[in-house]
Protein backbone atom coordinates (compact mmCIF):
# COMPACT_ATOMS: atom_id res chain seq x y z
CA UNK A 1 0.00 0.00 0.00
CA UNK A 2 3.16 2.27 0.20
CA UNK A 3 5.96 3.29 -1.67
CA UNK A 4 8.41 0.40 -1.94
CA UNK A 5 11.54 0.40 -0.16
CA UNK A 6 13.25 -0.68 -3.21
CA UNK A 7 12.00 2.63 -5.20
CA UNK A 8 14.93 4.79 -4.39
CA UNK A 9 16.25 3.27 -7.51
CA UNK A 10 13.82 5.34 -9.38
CA UNK A 11 16.26 8.46 -8.60
CA UNK A 12 19.72 6.68 -8.69
CA UNK A 13 20.50 5.33 -12.07
CA UNK A 14 19.68 1.73 -12.32
CA UNK A 15 22.09 0.86 -15.05
CA UNK A 16 25.56 0.33 -14.33
CA UNK A 17 28.73 1.08 -15.88
CA UNK A 18 28.62 -0.65 -19.08
CA UNK A 19 32.22 0.97 -19.92
CA UNK A 20 35.43 0.32 -18.58
CA UNK A 21 36.15 1.88 -15.10
CA UNK A 22 39.28 3.43 -14.78
CA UNK A 23 40.45 0.14 -12.27
CA UNK A 24 39.96 -2.58 -14.40
CA UNK A 25 41.11 0.19 -17.86
CA UNK A 26 44.69 0.63 -16.51
CA UNK A 27 47.39 -1.05 -18.67
CA UNK A 28 49.00 -2.83 -14.95
CA UNK A 29 45.03 -4.83 -14.09
CA UNK A 30 44.96 -5.89 -17.72
CA UNK A 31 47.97 -7.16 -17.68
CA UNK A 32 48.04 -8.90 -14.30
CA UNK A 33 45.05 -10.02 -15.42
CA UNK A 34 46.49 -11.90 -18.34
CA UNK A 35 49.34 -13.19 -16.51
CA UNK A 36 47.44 -14.91 -13.65
CA UNK A 37 45.19 -16.25 -16.23
CA UNK A 38 48.13 -17.97 -17.86
CA UNK A 39 50.30 -19.25 -14.70
CA UNK A 40 47.28 -20.33 -12.45
CA UNK A 41 44.05 -20.90 -14.55
CA UNK A 42 45.79 -22.81 -17.50
CA UNK A 43 47.64 -24.67 -15.36
CA UNK A 44 45.55 -26.21 -12.40
CA UNK A 45 46.37 -23.80 -9.86
CA UNK A 46 43.71 -22.91 -8.24
CA UNK A 47 44.71 -24.19 -4.91
CA UNK A 48 46.33 -20.81 -4.96
CA UNK A 49 43.13 -19.10 -3.74
CA UNK A 50 42.71 -21.77 -0.79
CA UNK A 51 42.60 -18.44 1.47
CA UNK A 52 38.83 -19.01 1.06
CA UNK A 53 38.24 -22.24 -0.69
CA UNK A 54 34.94 -22.90 0.78
CA UNK A 55 33.84 -19.68 0.43
CA UNK A 56 34.73 -19.41 -3.40
CA UNK A 57 33.56 -22.90 -4.29
CA UNK A 58 29.68 -22.17 -2.88
CA UNK A 59 29.68 -18.82 -4.49
CA UNK A 60 30.75 -20.21 -8.16
CA UNK A 61 33.62 -17.78 -8.78
CA UNK A 62 35.54 -19.30 -11.66
CA UNK A 63 39.36 -18.85 -11.68
CA UNK A 64 39.39 -15.94 -14.72
CA UNK A 65 37.05 -14.12 -11.43
CA UNK A 66 39.31 -14.90 -9.05
CA UNK A 67 42.18 -13.74 -10.64
CA UNK A 68 40.38 -10.57 -11.37
CA UNK A 69 39.55 -10.13 -7.67
CA UNK A 70 43.28 -10.86 -6.90
CA UNK A 71 44.83 -7.97 -9.64
CA UNK A 72 42.00 -5.82 -8.24
CA UNK A 73 43.62 -5.22 -4.89
CA UNK A 74 47.23 -5.17 -6.33
CA UNK A 75 45.83 -1.96 -8.94
CA UNK A 76 44.32 -0.76 -5.66
CA UNK A 77 47.38 -1.21 -3.69
CA UNK A 78 49.67 0.63 -6.42
CA UNK A 79 46.59 3.29 -6.86
CA UNK A 80 47.54 4.02 -2.70
CA UNK A 81 50.87 4.24 -2.71
CA UNK A 82 50.45 7.01 -5.99
CA UNK A 83 48.29 8.89 -4.01
CA UNK A 84 45.70 8.66 -6.88
CA UNK A 85 41.74 8.46 -6.21
CA UNK A 86 40.47 4.55 -5.23
CA UNK A 87 39.45 3.48 -9.09
CA UNK A 88 36.36 1.52 -9.32
CA UNK A 89 35.95 -2.09 -11.48
CA UNK A 90 33.55 -2.90 -14.08
CA UNK A 91 31.27 0.12 -13.07
CA UNK A 92 31.54 -0.42 -8.78
CA UNK A 93 33.78 0.32 -5.99
CA UNK A 94 36.87 -2.85 -4.69
CA UNK A 95 34.99 -4.33 -1.88
CA UNK A 96 36.74 -7.08 0.06
CA UNK A 97 35.08 -10.45 -0.32
CA UNK A 98 33.89 -12.71 3.10
CA UNK A 99 33.14 -16.05 2.62
CA UNK A 100 32.32 -15.73 -0.92
CA UNK A 101 30.19 -12.50 -0.49
CA UNK A 102 30.63 -10.19 -3.36
CA UNK A 103 29.50 -7.23 -1.41
CA UNK A 104 29.27 -9.05 1.82
CA UNK A 105 27.78 -5.34 3.78
CA UNK A 106 25.18 -5.09 1.25
CA UNK A 107 23.56 -9.18 1.46
CA UNK A 108 23.28 -8.94 5.25
CA UNK A 109 21.54 -5.89 5.12
CA UNK A 110 19.39 -7.00 2.33
CA UNK A 111 18.66 -10.23 4.70
CA UNK A 112 18.01 -7.67 7.42
CA UNK A 113 15.36 -5.92 5.43
CA UNK A 114 14.07 -9.44 4.38
CA UNK A 115 13.41 -10.42 8.58
CA UNK A 116 11.94 -6.93 9.48
CA UNK A 117 9.30 -7.06 6.86
CA UNK A 118 9.04 -11.22 7.63
CA UNK A 119 8.25 -10.07 11.76
CA UNK A 120 6.63 -7.07 11.23
CA UNK A 121 4.07 -9.44 8.62
CA UNK A 122 3.80 -12.23 11.29
CA UNK A 123 2.77 -8.99 13.66
CA UNK A 124 0.08 -7.04 11.11
CA UNK A 125 -1.21 -11.18 11.49
CA UNK A 126 -1.25 -11.00 14.69
CA UNK A 127 -3.45 -7.84 15.08
CA UNK A 128 -5.38 -7.48 12.20
CA UNK A 129 -8.62 -9.54 11.80
CA UNK A 130 -8.70 -11.69 8.79
CA UNK A 131 -11.80 -10.01 8.04
CA UNK A 132 -10.08 -6.75 7.52
CA UNK A 133 -10.41 -5.36 4.47
CA UNK A 134 -7.19 -5.43 1.98
CA UNK A 135 -6.22 -8.18 4.69
CA UNK A 136 -4.75 -10.57 1.68
CA UNK A 137 -4.19 -7.82 -0.26
CA UNK A 138 -1.02 -7.37 2.25
CA UNK A 139 -0.18 -10.69 2.13
CA UNK A 140 0.53 -10.22 -1.67
CA UNK A 141 2.32 -7.03 -1.08
CA UNK A 142 4.63 -8.77 1.74
CA UNK A 143 5.05 -11.60 -0.50
CA UNK A 144 6.38 -9.12 -3.13
CA UNK A 145 8.55 -7.56 -0.79
CA UNK A 146 10.22 -10.29 0.78
CA UNK A 147 11.01 -11.72 -2.88
CA UNK A 148 13.12 -9.12 -4.10
CA UNK A 149 14.78 -8.54 -1.04
CA UNK A 150 15.99 -12.08 -1.06
CA UNK A 151 17.24 -11.29 -4.96
CA UNK A 152 18.81 -8.72 -3.92
CA UNK A 153 20.65 -10.07 -1.45
CA UNK A 154 21.65 -13.14 -3.77
CA UNK A 155 22.82 -10.30 -6.64
CA UNK A 156 25.11 -8.58 -4.17
CA UNK A 157 26.59 -12.17 -3.23
CA UNK A 158 27.32 -13.28 -6.88
CA UNK A 159 26.58 -10.09 -9.27
CA UNK A 160 26.41 -11.97 -12.92
CA UNK A 161 23.84 -11.26 -15.89
CA UNK A 162 21.28 -13.47 -14.47
CA UNK A 163 21.26 -12.26 -10.89
CA UNK A 164 21.55 -8.71 -12.11
CA UNK A 165 18.23 -9.66 -14.09
CA UNK A 166 16.38 -11.19 -10.96
CA UNK A 167 17.15 -8.46 -8.62
CA UNK A 168 16.10 -5.39 -11.03
CA UNK A 169 12.90 -7.16 -12.07
CA UNK A 170 11.95 -7.76 -8.50
CA UNK A 171 12.68 -4.04 -7.62
CA UNK A 172 10.71 -3.56 -10.66
CA UNK A 173 7.98 -5.51 -9.32
CA UNK A 174 7.66 -4.16 -5.69
CA UNK A 175 7.99 -0.53 -7.09
CA UNK A 176 4.84 -1.82 -9.06
CA UNK A 177 3.31 -3.10 -6.61
CA UNK A 178 3.47 -0.43 -4.20
CA UNK A 179 1.90 1.57 -6.81
CA UNK A 180 -1.52 -0.76 -6.87
CA UNK A 181 -2.02 -0.76 -3.45
CA UNK A 182 -1.92 2.95 -3.15
CA UNK A 183 -4.65 3.20 -6.52
CA UNK A 184 -6.48 0.21 -4.34
CA UNK A 185 -6.42 2.45 -1.55
CA UNK A 186 -7.77 5.49 -3.01
CA UNK A 187 -10.84 3.26 -4.86
CA UNK A 188 -12.17 0.97 -2.73
CA UNK A 189 -11.46 -2.45 -0.33
CA UNK A 190 -14.32 -4.15 -2.20
CA UNK A 191 -14.20 -5.82 -5.34
CA UNK A 192 -15.75 -4.10 -8.42
CA UNK A 193 -15.64 -2.44 -11.49
CA UNK A 194 -12.84 0.12 -10.62
CA UNK A 195 -10.67 -1.94 -8.67
CA UNK A 196 -10.71 -4.56 -11.32
CA UNK A 197 -10.28 -2.64 -14.16
CA UNK A 198 -7.23 -1.00 -11.75
CA UNK A 199 -5.73 -4.43 -11.49
CA UNK A 200 -6.00 -5.38 -15.11
CA UNK A 201 -4.19 -2.06 -15.59
CA UNK A 202 -1.04 -2.28 -13.46
CA UNK A 203 -1.04 -6.18 -14.10
CA UNK A 204 -1.04 -5.21 -17.76
CA UNK A 205 2.30 -2.83 -17.35
CA UNK A 206 3.58 -5.19 -15.45
CA UNK A 207 3.31 -8.30 -17.40
CA UNK A 208 4.44 -6.06 -20.45
CA UNK A 209 7.56 -4.30 -18.84
CA UNK A 210 8.95 -7.95 -17.53
CA UNK A 211 7.88 -9.40 -21.12
CA UNK A 212 10.01 -6.55 -22.86
CA UNK A 213 12.90 -6.81 -20.48
CA UNK A 214 13.11 -10.85 -20.57
CA UNK A 215 12.48 -11.43 -24.41
CA UNK A 216 13.43 -8.32 -26.16
CA UNK A 217 15.97 -5.72 -24.70
CA UNK A 218 17.11 -5.31 -21.52
CA UNK A 219 17.13 -1.85 -21.50
CA UNK A 220 18.28 0.20 -18.22
CA UNK A 221 17.52 3.42 -19.12
CA UNK A 222 13.89 2.34 -20.52
CA UNK A 223 13.68 0.58 -16.81
CA UNK A 224 14.93 3.83 -14.66
CA UNK A 225 12.46 5.95 -16.22
CA UNK A 226 9.64 3.93 -16.00
CA UNK A 227 10.71 3.35 -12.33
CA UNK A 228 10.84 6.97 -12.03
CA UNK A 229 7.84 7.44 -13.31
CA UNK A 230 6.18 4.85 -11.04
CA UNK A 231 7.53 5.96 -8.11
CA UNK A 232 6.91 9.69 -8.75
CA UNK A 233 2.70 8.74 -9.04
CA UNK A 234 2.92 6.91 -5.70
CA UNK A 235 4.40 9.56 -3.59
CA UNK A 236 2.23 12.17 -5.06
CA UNK A 237 -0.53 9.64 -4.42
CA UNK A 238 -0.03 8.75 -0.91
CA UNK A 239 0.84 12.44 0.13
CA UNK A 240 -2.50 13.44 -1.55
CA UNK A 241 -4.16 10.55 -0.03
CA UNK A 242 -2.65 11.87 3.61
CA UNK A 243 -4.18 15.30 2.43
CA UNK A 244 -8.21 13.95 2.26
CA UNK A 245 -7.78 11.54 4.86
CA UNK A 246 -6.15 13.31 7.51
CA UNK A 247 -9.30 14.80 9.48
CA UNK A 248 -10.96 11.41 9.98
CA UNK A 249 -8.06 9.36 9.73
CA UNK A 250 -5.53 10.17 12.11
CA UNK A 251 -2.79 7.54 11.27
CA UNK A 252 -2.61 8.43 7.81
CA UNK A 253 0.43 10.63 8.10
CA UNK A 254 2.36 7.79 8.56
CA UNK A 255 2.03 6.89 4.63
CA UNK A 256 3.30 10.47 3.42
CA UNK A 257 6.08 9.97 6.51
CA UNK A 258 7.26 6.60 5.04
CA UNK A 259 6.86 8.05 1.71
CA UNK A 260 8.95 11.03 2.36
CA UNK A 261 11.73 9.00 4.42
CA UNK A 262 12.11 6.69 1.99
CA UNK A 263 13.21 9.79 -0.81
CA UNK A 264 15.08 11.15 2.17
CA UNK A 265 17.01 7.85 2.39
CA UNK A 266 18.48 8.56 -1.33
CA UNK A 267 21.03 10.76 0.37
CA UNK A 268 22.85 8.26 0.85
CA UNK A 269 22.91 6.77 -2.51
CA UNK A 270 23.73 9.74 -3.95
CA UNK A 271 27.03 10.32 -1.61
CA UNK A 272 28.56 8.24 -3.40
CA UNK A 273 32.27 7.08 -1.77
CA UNK A 274 35.00 4.21 -1.72
CA UNK A 275 33.82 1.40 0.71
CA UNK A 276 34.49 2.23 4.36
CA UNK A 277 37.06 -1.03 5.50
CA UNK A 278 36.32 -2.41 1.73
CA UNK A 279 32.43 -3.34 3.05
CA UNK A 280 30.27 -0.46 4.00
CA UNK A 281 29.38 1.78 0.77
CA UNK A 282 26.36 4.29 0.29
CA UNK A 283 24.27 1.57 -1.03
CA UNK A 284 25.02 -0.58 1.90
CA UNK A 285 24.41 1.97 4.30
CA UNK A 286 21.17 2.66 2.25
CA UNK A 287 19.99 -0.99 2.59
CA UNK A 288 20.62 -0.41 6.54
CA UNK A 289 18.45 2.78 6.74
CA UNK A 290 15.54 1.47 4.93
CA UNK A 291 15.05 -1.50 6.70
CA UNK A 292 14.09 0.71 9.90
CA UNK A 293 11.44 2.15 7.90
CA UNK A 294 9.92 -1.33 7.37
CA UNK A 295 8.21 -0.76 11.26
CA UNK A 296 6.83 2.88 9.94
CA UNK A 297 4.81 1.39 6.81
CA UNK A 298 3.64 -1.71 8.88
CA UNK A 299 2.85 0.00 11.83
CA UNK A 300 0.44 2.20 9.22
CA UNK A 301 -1.08 -0.82 7.29
CA UNK A 302 -1.86 -2.33 10.94
CA UNK A 303 -3.55 0.52 12.33
CA UNK A 304 -5.26 1.51 8.53
CA UNK A 305 -6.59 -2.05 8.44
CA UNK A 306 -8.13 -1.86 12.26
CA UNK A 307 -9.70 1.90 11.17
CA UNK A 308 -11.57 -0.02 8.34
CA UNK A 309 -12.35 -3.15 10.19
CA UNK A 310 -14.11 -0.61 12.87
CA UNK A 311 -16.13 1.09 10.37
CA UNK A 312 -16.80 -2.15 8.51
CA UNK A 313 -18.82 -3.38 12.18
CA UNK A 314 -20.17 0.56 13.07
CA UNK A 315 -22.21 0.07 9.66
CA UNK A 316 -23.07 -3.41 9.95
CA UNK A 317 -24.15 -2.95 13.45
CA UNK A 318 -26.12 0.30 11.79
CA UNK A 319 -28.04 -2.19 9.44
CA UNK A 320 -29.27 -4.68 11.81
CA UNK A 321 -30.22 -1.84 14.27
CA UNK A 322 -32.78 -0.67 11.36
CA UNK A 323 -33.66 -3.88 10.75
Amino acid sequence: MILSLKWPLLIVPLCKGVFASVGDSSPYYNACVKECSIDICKRGKEETFSYNLFGLIISLWSCLENCEYMCQWKTVEIFQRNNWRIPQFKGKWPFIRLFGLQEPASVVFSLFNFFVILKMFLMFKEKVSKNAPYYYIWHFYTGVCLNCWLWSSVYHTRDNDFTERMDYMSAFLMVMTSFYTMGLRHLSATLNVKTILWTVFCGCIALNHLAYLCFYYFDYEYNMKLNCAVGGLTVVGWILWTFLSYPTQRHSWKASMYSVSVVVSTALELTDFPPIFWVFDAHSLWHLSTAFLNIIFYSFIIDDCNYLTEIKVHISDSKTKLK
